[in-house]
């Protein structure tokens, strides 16, 4: 799209906003959202039969998760989905039983995990992440969400605590995202372990941190809330004993 077009199509969508009672600064945050994704299209006539299109819209957004971070997906859709309301008077939003035929599927999939001893379906990644570490590294999986670990393994005759934190990637190019794993407690522990899993779950990339290596990190970025940033910035060799890409056991 042209950046005339784009310019005009910006402007009748914060017309339409503003007709729709949103502040100047909600306009301004869903023209940004928009502006972003328009270069992708030849023309208007392109992006408005993509975004009314349910099946090319679906394609599109998957593509999208390549393209920019995951945490600005929700966003884009958001702005997508006032233009198509308000500027073309149709609604993107998928139809209530293709929704229920694919949450039916997915409490087949949930049941399926009940029935495994070692996974709590409430966080069914989180939990693969844990039994993949530990099978893994050969660790001894702590069955309990009240301490800070979720492994311990034997040094030289010394307990070592570890923490593991599991994240689901699905998109296609890790370099442009922005991970974080949240909650970490380096007082608590020996090691942390980073778990980033592909859209399959047919590959991860791990990232092992000890204390010093997490304390190091802490104080470096000044972080009061304790989490790590794992993206193309992340120093491996200053803040972590190790990364490498792991194919799931």
């Amino acid at each position: 799209m042209k950046d005339n077009e784009i310019k005009a199509t910006l402007s009748e969508f914060a017309d339409a906003l503003r007709k729709d009672g949103k502040t100047e600064k909600a306009i301004t945050s869903r023209k940004r959202d928009l502006k972003c994704i328009l270069k992708d299209f030849k023309n208007k006539k392109e992006f408005e039969e993509t975004i009314t299109n349910n099946s090319r819209f679906a394609n599109y957004v998957r593509d999208l998760k390549n393209k920019v971070p995951q945490r600005r997906i929700g966003d884009i859709k958001n702005a997508i989905s006032c233009y198509a309301k308000l500027c073309l008077s149709v609604s993107i939003f998928t139809k209530p039983d293709d929704i229920k035929n694919a949450l039916q599927k997915y409490s087949e999939a949930v049941q399926l995990f009940d029935s495994f001893g070692e996974f709590d379906t409430v966080n069914i990644v989180g939990e693969y992440g844990e039994y993949y570490i530990c099978h893994r590294f050969k660790l001894d999986r702590a069955f309990t969400n009240k301490k800070a670990y979720d492994a311990t393994f034997l040094e030289n005759g010394v307990e070592k605590k570890i923490q593991i934190k599991t994240r689901w990637y699905r998109g296609n190019n890790i370099t442009n995202e922005d991970i974080v794993f949240g909650s970490i407690k380096p007082s608590e522990i020996d090691y942390f372990v980073g778990v980033v899993f592909n859209v399959d779950f047919s590959d991860a990339i791990v990232i092992v941190m000890d204390t010093n290596g997490i304390n190091d990190y802490f104080n470096h970025y000044k972080i009061a809330k304790k989490v790590i940033r794992y993206n193309k910035n992340f120093d491996l060799k200053k803040f972590a004993v190790k990364r490498f890409n792991g194919k799931p056991v």
